[in-house]
């Protein structure tokens, strides 16, 4: 309800200062949704069948910020800026009609009565867990791959290859059609691989595009290139991000918000930073944007390289014990 009505709000705005102001509140209201999505999953659902479940909303997660500007654009090309805050409102109406026909998935004896005090002391907890925070800066460093694509693209396209705004509308199209199939393939793969084997696999195969990615970019001027690999990079950022958020909520069954939480905090805070460093990259367009999403897949191929070292030495241990 808040993110309705401040999407009203915007609508009715009389300056930017206030437009900014109602864009804060709507945001605050729209977390929830991010949040609470992915804990409601992990309440009915574990192991293999919350991550193929957790799939269809990370695939949700993130093709909705790659369609956004092609649906914006298209909006603009006949309506003016306050249609796009029209259309947020209509959508924010069918989330509530959504929310109030849900049924409460938390059950009696994993709720808890937290205050503010001990709700932070919760999250501590969480964040203090070894094997959480790995997948949560994994996920992360792969949320930072797409945002880095999200906000280079448009000056990739429009500007070094200059291609008609129709075109890079479509691009935009292909790429998130391209992560959807891979979130399905993913899916499907759940069900002759565990949740850890296939992170491990989308995480080596987006490093691994990501570098090709690099060399086209640095070495080349071919668009067909930059979208091959861009797209092939893009397709393996859900499945990283499903398969992560199952095994980090593993064992919070009860605390289970905190971690979604905490995971969506870390995914926001990495595209922020990803976003604003990869702007001052003194490079052109296409250097810029492959060298952005190239350093993020390195840092997301580390972080697993640096897990999978750890779990051999506790193995060894094991052994050895």
């Amino acid at each position: 309800l808040m993110y309705l009505v401040a999407s009203l709000l915007c609508v009715l705005a009389p300056n930017l200062t206030w437009l900014i102001v109602w864009r804060l509140v709507q945001g605050v209201g729209g977390s929830a949704a991010v949040v609470i999505g992915r804990a409601i999953v992990r309440d009915l659902y574990s192991g293999k069948e919350m991550a193929r479940l957790m799939m269809a909303i990370q695939t949700i997660f993130f093709i909705t910020p790659v369609l956004a500007p092609s649906i914006g654009a298209f909006i603009l090309s006949f309506a003016n800026w306050q249609a796009l805050f029209v259309l947020m409102a209509a959508l924010g109406a069918v989330g509530a009609v959504g929310v109030w026909a849900l049924p409460e998935s938390l059950k009696l004896e994993n709720r808890v009565r937290n205050n503010l005090v001990q709700a932070f002391q919760t999250y501590g907890r969480v964040f203090q867990d070894g094997n959480f925070r790995q997948y949560m800066w994994q996920n992360g460093a792969s949320v930072m791959v797409t945002i880095v694509y999200i906000s280079t693209t448009a000056d990739v396209y429009l500007q070094h290859f200059r291609v008609p705004e129709q075109a890079f509308g479509l691009i935009f199209g292909v790429t998130a059609f391209g992560q959807m199939v891979g979130a399905q393939v993913n899916r499907r793969l759940l069900m002759r691989f565990s949740v850890e084997r296939l992170l491990v696999a989308f995480v080596i195969g987006q490093f691994t595009f990501a570098t090709g990615l690099f060399i086209v970019g640095h070495f080349t001027d071919s668009i067909w290139l930059v979208m091959v690999f861009q797209v092939l990079t893009i397709f393996c950022g859900g499945s990283i991000g499903g398969n992560g958020t199952t095994l980090a909520l593993r064992d919070y069954q009860v605390n289970a918000g905190s971690g979604v939480a905490l995971l969506a905090l870390a995914q926001s805070l990495g595209g922020a930073l990803a976003a604003t460093l990869t702007a001052f990259l003194p490079f052109t367009p296409v250097v810029r944007m492959t060298t952005g999403m190239g350093v993020a897949a390195l840092i997301s191929m580390s972080l697993m390289v640096s897990r999978q070292l750890r779990h051999l030495r506790q193995a060894r241990k094991a052994v050895i014990a």
